[in-house]
């Protein structure tokens, strides 16, 4: 963990970038200091980061197998460890591959988001997908909806601090 003085030195000495989740609200004033970005992330906020986002150059060779590793860890919070069998897996990098086949063509226009992935399994024939679509609903269509629509915040700044504080478990 970075103290606030290696952070103001790199900051100050280094064209790097910085990213910052503060947790405990220890980084905000230091952020405005810093000219740093600071971005609410909880379930009332306005705030919204697109959990599905992909730029470009994400990934070196296969972003899509990223994306649906990132999906399948999701799923195995939601589902308990162990419990995201093969078919699950299968199911999960299926509709992955189907939400960004047009969107990896060029990058042209927006990403797909957990809203198009969720749509996407209820597409699917298979029981599986209607069960994996239900859990994941609560953070697509639900009350924690917050990572299932388009980035509406300013990730281009040098330095970025999301402020979770007032995230749920549930998000964090």
């Amino acid at each position: 963990m970075a103290t606030k003085q290696n952070i103001v030195n790199l900051a100050m000495s280094t064209t790097v970038h910085i990213i910052i989740i503060d947790v405990e609200l220890e980084y905000t004033e230091l952020g405005r200091q810093l000219g740093a970005e600071i971005i609410e992330i909880s379930a009332n906020s306005k705030n919204r980061i697109n959990a599905l986002n992909m730029v470009e150059d994400y990934g070196d060779e296969n972003p899509i197998a990223l994306k649906s590793e990132f999906l399948m860890s999701v799923f195995e919070q939601l589902l308990g460890t162990g419990n995201l069998g093969p078919q699950a897996k299968s199911m999960i990098d299926r509709c992955m591959e189907n939400v960004y086949r047009d969107y990896l063509k060029d990058f042209s226009g927006d990403p797909p988001t957990l809203k198009e992935f969720y749509a996407e399994l209820q597409r699917q024939d298979e029981d599986l997908a209607r069960e994996l679509a239900l859990a994941i609903e609560l953070f697509v269509n639900g009350s924690l909806d917050i990572f299932a629509h388009q980035t509406n915040v300013n990730l281009n700044n040098r330095i970025i601090i999301f402020d979770i504080f007032e995230l749920g478990k549930h998000l964090k």
